[in-house]
């Protein structure tokens, strides 16, 4: 089988999450499969349609797709160019932006064109939609009940590095670590609720007189100015840096971190899949969660689960764990079980 798959992401925005999604399913892929991959990028955009968004990023990469004759097309960003004619599955990740647009006050012009053009018209040409968790497939068949029958889960994988190095002493003062530490991973904007995570700390260090701290780890999004300013008033109030912002970190760092935390804090108000949790159960780090993405569908009994206004419940969530950790079971998720279904859906064609 020839399997055309659309790599634009891995060049045009390297960092996302949706080009994390692209390198593991393509590596995943050629592991499992000797079927023939043919990556698309914006180098098969015709050059002169290249600086036209719409012309250039759908009928123009439709065209080359088209032209190259593949079996089956597979779009890992959720949406497929309106000018494809290539059978083709596209995997939606969530529907954040339709469900709560008041997270992304930018991206007007991006909702109603995906709400009332791409998105309608991915649903009606794909022969399957893929999603990664049961509340993406809840939330697609609210908006688009066409979806209907089309619509399968398929969760994400987690890849363990064999080998993770300990956190060293030029690490620890690089970050200003000095001890024990909670670790919350997500790109600092509101959704990801790192104002309650700062408000737990805060709460645990004033009552358990510990010199724990939080280490925040991920890129700045919208809204990070008012996420930093509310850490230097946890920090002023304790007077010391009991909250520390680290930025965007390497792979490797974020593996240290994860096993060198007490625990993953992921008290997220929505997501698609929510990798976090399942990477730090992967080295063996108890995860306090809330019950979005696939927490519900595959963790509940691995996790301690929490609801993300209820920073009461965080907080005695985190005081238990601290007081004596819990067993933790390993997921068992891999990138290879995703491209194994994956396949069997283009199979079924």
């Amino acid at each position: 089988m020839r399997i055309g798959i659309d790599a634009r992401a891995l060049t045009q925005h390297p960092t996302s999450g949706v080009a994390m999604f692209t390198r593991e399913i393509i590596d995943a892929l050629r592991c499992v499969s000797d079927d023939e991959l043919i990556l698309f990028t914006k180098t098969d955009i015709a050059r002169p349609f290249r600086r036209l968004p719409i012309i250039g990023n759908h009928f123009a990469f439709a065209r080359a797709v088209d032209k190259a004759k593949v079996d089956v097309f597979f779009s890992p960003t959720g949406l497929l160019p309106l000018g494809l004619k290539t059978p083709s599955v596209a995997f939606v990740h969530d529907l954040i932006i339709l469900k709560h647009p008041e997270w992304f006050p930018d991206s007007i012009w991006q909702r109603f064109f995906t709400l009332r053009f791409t998105m309608p018209s991915t649903i009606r040409r794909a022969r399957r939609v893929l999603v990664p968790s049961m509340i993406v497939r809840d939330d697609l068949v609210q908006f688009f009940p066409e979806a209907g029958d089309k619509v399968e889960v398929v969760p994400e994988g987690v890849r363990r590095p064999e080998v993770i190095q300990p956190l060293s002493d030029e690490q620890r003062q690089c970050w200003g670590v000095v001890g024990q530490y909670l670790l919350s991973v997500g790109t600092l904007e509101p959704r990801k609720n790192h104002e309650a995570a700062c408000f737990t700390l805060e709460t645990i260090v004033v009552m358990m007189k510990l010199d724990v701290q939080l280490l925040l780890i991920g890129s700045r999004g919208w809204g990070a100015g008012a996420i930093l300013q509310k850490i230097d008033e946890v920090n002023r109030r304790l007077g010391r840096q009991a909250v520390c912002y680290l930025g965007a970190v390497s792979e490797e760092e974020k593996w240290t971190l994860y096993q060198n935390a007490e625990m993953l804090l992921a008290v997220s108000r929505d997501e698609g899949f929510y990798l976090p949790p399942f990477e730090a159960l992967a080295v063996g780090t108890p995860v306090i969660a809330t019950a979005v993405g696939a927490v519900p569908d595959l963790l509940t009994d691995a996790v301690t689960i929490v609801q993300p206004n209820d920073v009461e419940g965080i907080v005695q969530a985190v005081e238990s764990v601290l007081r004596q950790k819990p067993e933790v079971t390993a997921s068992q998720l891999t990138w290879e079980q995703a491209a194994r279904r994956i396949l069997d859906v283009f199979s079924r064609f």
